[in-house]
């Protein structure tokens, strides 16, 4: 079960990366709350010490969100929480 959960928040941070990349902002936006609670969920499922790099991580997901640079971003979603999972 537990691989099937990362199996889906793989997919859904490639998909919303994929979206971003094309400039679609919008909709790559509307999409990035089901992922946040998504990667909150398996923040339970980690150890304590990485739980500190994950919530670094999200912080940075955050931090880009607000600075409007969704092309960082995306990039954050893939080659650094996609690979932490």
């Amino acid at each position: 079960m537990r691989e099937k959960q990362e199996d889906t928040v793989k997919k859904q941070i490639l998909d919303i990366a994929d979206i971003l990349y094309q400039n679609r902002i919008s909709e790559g936006v509307k999409q990035l709350p089901k992922l946040i609670t998504l990667l909150s969920e398996k923040s339970k499922d980690i150890s304590e010490q990485k739980q500190k790099k994950y919530i670094e991580l999200l912080n940075y997901v955050m931090e880009a969100m607000e600075q409007k640079e969704y092309v960082l971003l995306a990039d954050v979603l893939v080659f650094e929480i996609s690979d932490e999972l």
